[in-house]
């Protein structure tokens, strides 16, 4: 379902939108009596009446199959909340085929996005959340996006066939975002599992917080940053039965080494903090980190002072580890 923003009216307070799975799309979702049944029909009804106030899609417990949503934003939208309507039920949101991803979020242009996911299972996509912003390398600060990814289940994602999925979570161009008390479980590829992570920040996702998260029986590494992606906090999240050795990944695609490279003036991400992890029980250490940039990069780009060229792996220590694993893309 392809959404467009449109200019909302101005009301006194914020709303509420109910979905059901046994609800219509030609209910209005202004009650429970009159749930709509599909996320894309609850999003257009909260854009389109969303006042100043924050807006809630409520979600019912009960199983919703095969949704796939793509909402494409032209104007910042009204802040927005999907979570679940009983914090005791998760809502489920089976795609079935391992196809397509649930939810996937397009800025056309910079833009705040206070979207809020909350308290949902989300299982068998080959990805569960896209949320992508432009980014223009050396434009200056991207604005705070404001997305908050909380205590929700991701399980079962990733690709049967191919094209393999490159992440259950992605964030690009995302910045000032929080991914807290989520659960990742077996996010995998049949085929190519290495290019698949749990979470991956890309091309200017600077300033996010991913905090407490448990990852369960994955392949490809968990947590990778590429591009600018810079003063990340990674804390106290544990990592349990992973494939390849490494649980985080800081990496760049040096157009000057390699032909394959997407964009041309891709940089390495500084100033990103690693503290409090766990796998398998244990503290992490170095070597499940794995740092793919050196010293000076060999394009133009901007370097910060040499105490900032480390990842942070706790108060008093830092690593540049490059572990044995497959070769990222």
């Amino acid at each position: 379902m392809l959404l467009l923003v449109l200019p909302f009216a101005a009301q006194a307070q914020g709303m509420a939108v109910y979905m059901a799975a046994d609800g219509a799309d030609a209910n209005s979702g202004a009650s429970p009596g009159t749930a709509v049944a599909s996320l894309g029909r609850a999003l257009q009804v909260a854009i389109r009446q969303a006042g100043p106030g924050s807006t809630e899609i409520l979600v019912a417990p009960g199983t919703y199959r095969g949704q796939r949503n793509v909402l494409r934003l032209k104007t910042e939208p009204p802040p927005i909340a999907i979570r679940a309507a009983d914090s005791t039920q998760r809502p489920i949101f089976d795609g079935e085929t391992n196809q397509g991803t649930w939810l996937r979020v397009l800025a056309q242009t910079p833009m705040r996005l206070p979207l809020t996911i909350e308290g949902l299972d989300v299982r068998r996509y080959s990805t569960a959340l896209s949320i992508e912003a432009p980014f223009e390398a050396g434009a200056g600060q991207q604005l705070a996006s404001a997305v908050k990814v909380l205590s929700n289940r991701f399980e079962d994602i990733g690709s049967l066939q191919a094209p393999p999925s490159t992440a259950a979570l992605r964030f690009v161009g995302i910045s000032d975002s929080v991914v807290k008390g989520n659960s990742f479980l077996r996010v995998r590829n049949v085929g190519d599992c290495s290019l698949l992570h749990p979470i991956y920040m890309a091309h200017g996702s600077n300033r996010n917080r991913i905090e407490g998260n448990s990852f369960d029986d994955n392949c490809g590494v968990a947590i990778k940053l590429r591009d600018a992606s810079n003063e990340n906090q990674i804390v106290d999240n544990e990592f349990r039965r992973q494939t390849l050795p490494a649980v985080f990944q800081d990496w760049y695609c040096d157009a000057t080494k390699r032909k394959d490279c997407e964009r041309k003036d891709e940089c390495p991400s500084w100033s990103n903090r690693f503290a409090g992890n766990r796998l398998d029980g244990k503290p992490v250490t170095p070597v499940a980190l794995d740092i793919r940039h050196g010293e000076r990069p060999s394009n133009q780009c901007e370097l910060p002072a040499v105490r900032e060229r480390v990842l942070m792996q706790s108060p008093s220590t830092s690593t540049r580890a490059m572990p044995r694993g497959s070769q990222p893309r």
